[in-house]
């Protein structure tokens, strides 16, 4: 034997250790039969049994000046002392009658062979196991936390795997067992002291975890028995995990239907001076009730007008409070003011839904509507009447550049018709007209109402036969031009007003080609169709005729 002591160091119950050692032929003759004598290990009244020892052999020969390598083990019972057991063990050539057992004068040696049964033993962090402290989390969102466990013994810890005892576990709510887990998720083996491993813990929040503390119990363990449950007498250590949540106040304004998020909130069609309202949903994104609803408006703008929708004509109601993943409705009320620009408004934003309490919350979106003209009109004018509202920016510019062109193709029939542009206060009524009045025959007449809105110019510029329903009737291209710089202070809204002024009724007029233009230095007539340089000109549509596009002739 080329060792006297196989010294196989420190291990646990209910495992085993194994040891190499060398058996070498030092004599002149070859070795056959080689044969073991196994002894049990012993610490004074107390043993190992000689069944719990084997010694393998690769081989029962051996030649001269060969050696080979055997296997000691020990295996350990459930019970055995904690204690250093030594044991002599016996190498021969069995070649001497009675063959099977050792005779003097047969070639042996001997070796002893030791093995120390300790207690396995493991902690979290330190030999304390202090709790796992995720501290103060949000909730929607996931974490990960190291956790260190260390072999606190001599003895190896081959099987070390974890468990959640208990969830995580507050006042009113009980995690899923699944939300807290350690990764790797197998066993890993740990040396002897002062060896440590690494897990880390994974822990998951969902949306709608109520506000608070919470604590949850863990175990790592050596799973001697491998049935992945902590027996009792498994080597572990036992740790709390703790989280406290934190309030999330927040919400969303949705779809009514889908539930998704909803950007933007069309009123759709409003006529001047109605109101629409809707019911708005939200949605309580946050983990605690919401309550005290409030909005904050902002104007919508006109989308190619200089013109807008004030705050004040948007008006909402109160809301109920809406618990976490719940969803609320809240009435807001679009009020259209009479004489408002027709058209599309929005989408804009700044449309804020806010909850107050237990914390602010909130949530913006935009807000759109078209608004369309009145069944009745909003302004005082007279029966057989239809108008155009112009943005009063227009009029912003004082002399020498206030000065504008009012032209149109008029056919006042057998009667006669009225083109006008007027100005109207907040009530609608009338402050200052300035017009002219083409009759059958095509004569002229102009009227003004007030002195800050006179007409400068006016004329017939052209004439056109034209058969309507198998009448024969003219059609006359009126204009006229006047000074306006806008003042609030007098009036609030602009329109142009064309009117069937006929005494006789019924009698049809007809109106076409309206064009609205500023004025250039020394002009004294309207000008050409066109888009360029114009406040409103007709398209380049097919003329009155069908055959021609519209063009001076």
């Amino acid at each position: 034997m080329t060792t006297s002591l196989l010294d196989l160091q420190y291990v646990g119950r209910n495992s085993s250790k194994s040891g190499n050692f060398e058996i070498r032929n030092v004599g002149n003759l070859p070795l056959t039969n080689l044969l073991s004598i196994k002894a049990p290990l012993v610490f004074g009244a107390f043993s190992i049994p000689v069944g719990n020892v084997t010694l393998l052999l690769p081989a029962n020969n051996l030649a001269v000046g060969a050696s080979m390598v055997a296997t000691a083990t020990v295996t350990i019972g459930p019970v055995q002392g904690s204690y250093t057991y030594n044991g002599t063990q016996v190498i021969f050539e069995d070649h001497l009658a009675p063959l099977g057992s050792y005779t003097a004068g047969e070639a042996s040696d001997s070796f002893v062979l030791r093995v120390t049964v300790g207690d396995k033993g493991l902690y979290v962090t330190n030999p304390s196991n202090p709790p796992l402290n995720f501290g103060a989390r949000n909730v929607n969102a996931n974490y990960s936390q190291a956790v260190t466990v260390y072999n606190s013994n001599p003895v190896p810890l081959p099987n070390v795997r974890w468990q959640i005892l208990s969830p995580l576990t507050g006042g009113s709510y009980t995690f899923p067992v699944a939300s807290l887990s350690f990764t790797p998720a197998g066993e890993q083996s740990i040396a002897a002291t002062p060896a440590n491993y690494s897990w880390n813990a994974n822990l998951s929040i969902g949306p709608l975890v109520p506000p608070g503390n919470y604590i949850a119990t863990a175990v790592f363990y050596d799973d001697e028995i491998d049935n992945n449950i902590v027996d009792n007498a498994e080597a572990s250590a036992t740790f709390n995990v703790l989280l406290s949540v934190n309030a999330t106040h927040s919400l969303m304004v949705v779809d009514s239907v889908l539930h998704t998020e909803l950007n933007i909130i069309d009123f759709g069609q409003i006529a001047q001076g109605e109101a629409k309202a809707l019911d708005i949903t939200f949605k309580n994104t946050g983990n605690v009730t919401l309550s005290n609803y409030s909005w904050v408006f902002s104007a919508i703008n006109h989308s190619s007008e200089p013109t807008q929708i004030d705050a004040a004509q948007l008006a909402y109601d109160l809301a109920a409070p809406v618990a976490p993943g719940d969803y609320g409705t809240i009435k807001v009320t679009l009020t259209i003011p009479p004489g408002q620009t027709v058209g599309n408004y929005g989408p804009t934003a700044g449309q804020t839904l806010f909850a107050s309490t237990p914390a602010a919350a909130s949530d913006g979106c935009e807000f759109q509507c078209e608004v369309t003209p009145s069944g009745s009109s909003f302004f005082a004018m007279q029966p057989g009447s239809a108008y155009q509202t112009v943005a009063t920016s227009t009029f912003s510019q004082p002399a020498p550049d206030n000065h504008f062109f009012l032209s149109a193709w008029v056919c006042p029939g057998s009667g006669s018709a009225d083109l006008s542009l007027i100005q109207y206060d907040e009530d609608g009524q009338s402050v200052a007209t300035a017009g002219i009045r083409v009759n059958a025959d095509g004569t002229l007449a102009v009227f003004e109402t007030a002195p800050i809105l006179e007409v400068n110019h006016h004329g017939l510029a052209y004439s056109l036969p034209i058969n309507i329903d198998g009448e024969s009737f003219k059609y006359y291209r009126v204009f006229m031009s006047f000074e306006l710089e806008y003042n609030p202070a007098v009036a609030s809204h602009v329109a142009i007003v064309l009117q069937n002024s006929s005494v006789d009724s019924p009698r049809s007029v007809w109106f076409d080609g309206i064009q609205l233009e500023k004025a250039f230095s020394g002009q004294t007539r309207p000008t050409a169709f066109g888009d360029i340089f114009k406040i409103h000109s007709p398209n380049l549509n097919r003329a009155l005729d069908g055959r021609l596009q519209y063009y001076e002739w």
